[in-house]
């Protein structure tokens, strides 16, 4: 005779899922084993979770990689999502096994010990541990399971490095604005000029249109915008000259440099002839 097998248990391609009412609500997963006894152990397992969250309002243990998945999966819609998958492929090594009620800044110090040891600054560290607090705060109020209860009881406390290794912002010379404007694209090369001359937002920079071009001026503002072109191109000709004469600074250093090995070199050389020359034409009488 064969095994008996625990109802609720259906084999599919060899694998054993479940398809079970319990307390009123169905359970459907698959159990991940091809083995029987294997397979009721897990379903033996999520019956008890689901009485002791039913009855006694136990949430069922969730790693964290599973937190991190659903997240993922539900904002693939945003643009920073690259960021986010970038982030929580960093953290998995170190905490994708602890359940989420065991994520807290003890378990995640191992992650930022391994990144500073790495050399990351920590503002790079911290945009990874604003990821993993933004995913255990969601975890904690918004996600609710089928016994209405959130995946998290409460958010632990994630608290961010202090930043002291930053650099400190500064202005670009004249020089350094020319050799990034001339690494841009065309296109990229006025609005950057542009913007550098006119303050203006990105929105306001990069929202413009060229059926604006024109519209809704008055002959003051289109005399306005034209001096502006020409105050533009003017610039664009005097960062060029100012490229061109730090490459001739740097040629004449250059040159400053080398011609005084190369003057006493031609100096030696020519006292070198005339002394051959005098000595010869003597030796020849």
């Amino acid at each position: 005779m064969g095994r008996k097998r625990m109802p609720g248990l259906i084999a599919r391609d060899g694998v054993w899922h479940i398809d079970k009412r319990i307390r009123g609500r169905r359970l459907c997963e698959s159990t991940g084993e091809r083995d029987l006894d294997k397979a009721q152990e897990y379903l033996i397992r999520r019956l008890e979770e689901a009485r002791q969250a039913s009855v006694f309002g136990v949430r069922p243990p969730r790693s964290f990689r599973q937190a991190a998945t659903r997240f993922l999966m539900e904002n693939r819609h945003l643009r920073s999502i690259g960021h986010y998958a970038w982030a929580l492929k960093q953290f998995d090594p170190f905490i994708g096994d602890l359940p989420i009620a065991s994520v807290h800044m003890g378990t995640l110090r191992p992650f930022i010990t391994a990144r500073q040891r790495q050399g990351r600054k920590a503002k790079t560290i911290n945009l990874a541990l604003a990821a993993v607090r933004h995913i255990l705060n969601v975890a904690a109020s918004e996600w609710l399971d089928e016994h209405n209860l959130t995946w998290l009881a409460a958010p632990p406390k994630i608290k961010l490095l202090t930043v002291t290794d930053s650099a400190e912002p500064y202005p670009l010379s004249w020089e350094e604005q020319g050799r990034l404007f001339q690494e841009l694209p065309a296109h990229l090369a006025r609005m950057a000029l542009f913007k550098v001359n006119t303050g203006c937002r990105n929105r306001e920079v990069c929202g413009l249109r060229w059926e604006w071009e024109g519209t809704k001026m008055d002959a003051a503002s289109r005399e306005q915008a034209r001096h502006l072109e020409k105050l533009l191109q003017r610039q664009a000709a005097l960062q060029q000259q100012l490229s061109s004469l730090a490459i001739a600074r740097r040629l004449l250093g250059l040159w400053y440099t080398i011609h005084i090995p190369i003057g006493l070199s031609l100096f030696v050389a020519a006292f070198i002839h005339i002394v051959a020359a005098i000595y010869y034409a003597t030796l020849l009488r």
